[in-house]
């Protein structure tokens, strides 16, 4: 059985890296949405343990976003992204610039800042791409805004903590978190706030961070795969 469990995974990873191919080829033409579509198709087959491969497909996507107009989709899966590979410069240069398309300059600059500290070998074109869109952003920056975040995961296994600026899509949140904590998405609990999710539902994780974002506040998330009783609500 597990060799039959493991054939089938191996061949579902030589299919998502063929559709990651195929989007490839469809984003250098410049067809964006179609290379999202492919992209997206990818991620459907994408084995549980092949989580780094999951996380490529995630900034690929964000990229097919970006291009296509699709900022809010692309921030969400940069933010997933960086979940599972918060060294990847990629992620947060394609964050930074979702952000900045949504109007949030400030939060676009601490990526940024973000992006140097985390990763240390970084090209010379990487450096002025993200130099010239930090100096972008921070010129929109009202005077004494500020947009601190923690991008990434901490915890121990079976647990973790993140904070997002955005949930363009809460399914995509979600399905990161299960495959990073090996629980499936319908064990998953999600504490916003100090309080559980009476579902943790995509939609349910979308209007919390609508919700938070509204006062310009970050989303905090605490999630874990073992069961809880309470049934509070979030604030």
């Amino acid at each position: 059985a597990d060799q039959i469990e493991e054939s089938c995974e191996e061949a579902n990873r030589k299919v998502a890296a063929g559709l990651k191919a195929e989007g490839n080829a469809l984003y250098l033409r410049g067809d964006f949405a179609p290379a999202a579509f492919a992209f997206s198709a990818a991620l459907r087959m994408t084995p549980r343990h092949s989580i780094s491969l999951y996380a490529a497909l995630l900034a690929n996507r964000s990229a097919a976003y970006l291009q296509w107009g699709q900022p809010e989709l692309a921030a969400a899966d940069a933010q997933a992204a960086l979940i599972i590979a918060p060294s990847d410069v990629k992620p947060y240069h394609r964050l930074a610039k979702a952000l900045t398309a949504m109007g949030m300059h400030a939060a676009a600059v601490n990526v940024v800042d973000r992006a140097i500290r985390a990763y240390a070998e970084m090209t010379a074109r990487q450096q002025a791409q993200l130099g010239d869109l930090r100096s972008a952003a921070l010129a929109r920056v009202a005077p004494g805004a500020a947009a601190q975040m923690a991008l990434g995961s901490t915890g121990s296994t079976g647990t973790c903590t993140i904070e997002l600026l955005t949930v363009g899509d809460g399914g995509v949140l979600l399905q990161t978190l299960s495959l990073l904590l090996h629980v499936p998405r319908a064990r998953l609990k999600v504490i916003c706030a100090g309080a559980l999710l009476r579902q943790a539902t995509a939609a349910e994780v979308v209007r919390a961070a609508a919700r938070r974002m509204a006062d310009g506040r970050t989303l905090a998330l605490h999630v874990m795969g073992d069961s809880c009783d309470d049934e509070s609500t979030v604030d």
